[in-house]
Parts: C-alpha cells; sequence; structure tokens
C-alpha cells in the first residue's frame, strides 16, 4: 500500500478501500504471473494468496479500529485493561491454503466485555460488531474497483444467527459444549491471522481438547461419513462426479477428508499432527507412520496436482469454478495451459 501507516489511517473510507483494492489486484497479478510461468510452485502459490489475505485483513481492521477508537475510545475489560479483537481464518484460509477465488472463512473473538473509554462510551460486544461489519464491508463490498475477498462468516458458533463477535469464553464455551462433528473437523484449519493473535493463540489452545480429543468415539465418525456422503450425493446429481475437481470422486475434499480423519484420530495423543496446512500435516503423518511414505507421497503429489488444476480454473474466469469444461474444444484449450497436448491427454 501507498504511503505510511499513518498516511493510510487518515485516508476517508473511499480512498482507502480504493487503495486496499488496487494492492489486491497487482498482487494477485504477480502471484498469477509467477505461477503461470513456473516461478512458484502449487504450494508456494497457496501460501502467497494466503499472506495476501492476512495482510489485507490486518490493514482493513487496523484502518477501522482506529477510526471507531477516535469517536468512542479504547474498549477495556472490568479491570481497565485493554482489549482487541482477533480475527481467525478457517477453511483455506486456516490452512494456508486460498485458491485464487476462495472466500475467507472469518471468526471474531474479544477478551472480556466491558465499554470504551471515550467521551461517548458503548458496550465492547457493541465496538466489536461495529468494527466486524466495517472490517467485512472493507473487504466484501463490490465497487467500481472490483472486491478485496469474499468473506464468509457462516462457520462462528451458531452461524448466521450469532452475533458477528462475541466473547473469547462464550465462544469457547460452544464449542466445549454444543459444538458439532463437522465443526470440530473445520477447526483442524484454523490460525489466528490479524488482531490479537496472542489471544487467538489461547483461544485454539482453549478448544484443543474439542478438536483432538483423546479418545474418538464411533457416532463422531459416522456423522462426518455421513457429511461427506451428502456431498457426493450433490455432486452425482449434477452429473459432475467424474468431472468436478474440488467434491468429485477422488477430488480435493476426498483427500482433504482422508487427512483430517487421521489428523482427528490421532491428535490428541500426537500433538504434531495438529497442522492447519494440509501438505504439511500428510507430513506429518508419515513422520509417525500413520502413512506409508508410498501413502503420503500419493496424497501429496495428487493434492497438489489437483490444486494446480483448480488454480488454472479459476485464474481465467476469477469465479468459483470447479468443473472441467464440458465441451471437447474447451477442455483442450484448458489442458494445453497446464502443458498437456489436448483434453484426452489429460
Amino acid at each position: 500500500l501507498s504511503g505510511t501507516k499513518d498516511e493510510r489511517l487518515g485516508l476517508e473510507p473511499a480512498a482507502f478501500g480504493r487503495e486496499l483494492r488496487r494492492l489486491r489486484r497487482r498482487e494477485m497479478i504477480l502471484i498469477a504471473w509467477r505461477d503461470l510461468n513456473g516461478i512458484d510452485g502449487t504450494d508456494s502459490t497457496l501460501r502467497a494468496l494466503s499472506k495476501l489475505a492476512d495482510f489485507c485483513v490486518a490493514e482493513a481492521l487496523a484502518y477501522h479500529d482506529h477510526h471507531l477508537q477516535s469517536r468512542f475510545g479504547q474498549p477495556r475489560g472490568p479491570d481497565g485493561e485493554a482489549i482487541d479483537l482477533v480475527v481467525i481464518g478457517m477453511g483455506k484460509l486456516g490452512g494456508d491454503e486460498l485458491n485464487y477465488s476462495s472466500d475467507i472463512d472469518l471468526i471474531f473473538a474479544y477478551a472480556e466485555e466491558g465499554e470504551t473509554d471515550g467521551a461517548k462510551t458503548i458496550s465492547n460486544a457493541e465496538y466489536f460488531i461495529r468494527l466486524g461489519q466495517r472490517l467485512i464491508r472493507s473487504l466484501d463490498e463490490k465497487t467500481g474497483h472490483g472486491f478485496v475477498f469474499r468473506v464468509d462468516m457462516r462457520l462462528r458458533p451458531h452461524g448466521s444467527t450469532a452475533p458477528l463477535a462475541a466473547p473469547l469464553d462464550m465462544t469457547a464455551r460452544y464449542y466445549e459444549t454444543v459444538g458439532q462433528a463437522w465443526e470440530r473437523q473445520a477447526l483442524v484449519r484454523i490460525r489466528p491471522v490479524a488482531g490479537d493473535l496472542a489471544l487467538g493463540d489461547a483461544f485454539i489452545e482453549r478448544i484443543r481438547p474439542f478438536i483432538y480429543p483423546r479418545y474418538f468415539d464411533d457416532e463422531t465418525l459416522e456423522d462426518i461419513r455421513r457429511v461427506k456422503m451428502q456431498m457426493e450425493s450433490t455432486i452425482e446429481a449434477r452429473g459432475e462426479t467424474r468431472t468436478e475437481v474440488k467434491l468429485g470422486s477422488g477430488g480435493i475434499r476426498d483427500i482433504e477428508f482422508t487427512v483430517q480423519i487421521l489428523q482427528l484420530l490421532n491428535g490428541g495423543r500426537i500433538p504434531d499432527l495438529r497442522a492447519p496446512n494440509t501438505l504439511d500435516a500428510i507430513a506429518a503423518l508419515e513422520r509417525h507412520a500413520i502413512l506409508s511414505p508410498f501413502e503420503a507421497d500419493t496424497l501429496a503429489t495428487n493434492y497438489v496436482f489437483l490444486r494446480r488444476v483448480e488454480n488454472r480454473l479459476q485464474v481465467k474466469s476469477s469465479g468459483q469454478v470447479h468443473a472441467l469444461p464440458a465441451a471437447p474444444h474447451e477442455l483442450d484449450d484448458f489442458a494445453r495451459r497446464l502443458g498437456y497436448d489436448d483434453g484426452p491427454s489429460f
């Protein structure tokens, strides 16, 4: 971003949004250029896209926090301590695995209830909900300069019916008391991305026993299997079982489910397996002989290949495309972009 931090904080909201969108466009072009010219491998590309999202979230959070504090002051806890928001990334963002058109799945949490210390005070809850709303709008709103990242908040406790931001204790207690099997699996890929990172680390440490229990029950495994079967039925009904790169048979989600189930089954006993990144997790599973070298290589090689295919689908359309082209001439064109002679050879 152009200018110093103080200069960026002094921008009007429309000008700040324009700067953020210009940055995103420049960096996307650079990342794609390095990817398409073979300078960066697929894993490096996914991590670069994720770090771009981290940076944009952090910049937007700092900007809107600064402007809200100028009106309401610093949020404080019961003992007068300063309270800040932590933004937690889940899914592909949490795993440092964003593709070109990924949404970013976020959770907002803060340490304690209280109120701000400005001339006009509001509760911490109201402050952080306002901050979350401004942050989302800064990233998600489509303007004449496009958008930065689409934001999805539906993975937070109680989903879209819940307040946008909640105290850490309330968020943790949700998982400890009523968290579901699919949420346990979703939390395998989680990390703090902006704001009070120490608070985010404390939150993740607190819910570790929920994510990685010492003993796993068959009912939880059956719940996860049921979710997977529902996905497969949807893809089958669309006739895309063999052409949908993400959810089709042998697709990206099959590899992710395999890896995540092995992490959930063994992560309570082996801390090394608690890696949010899929390739890092595969390597850890091999180190601990849960996957054989052949199995680990097969999963990792095919995961990288499928994510490369997914990126090639999306870099051209700039949309959330996961199905291979149906028309033979379009498949030929797509295959050549991947280095193959034609569609059948691909």
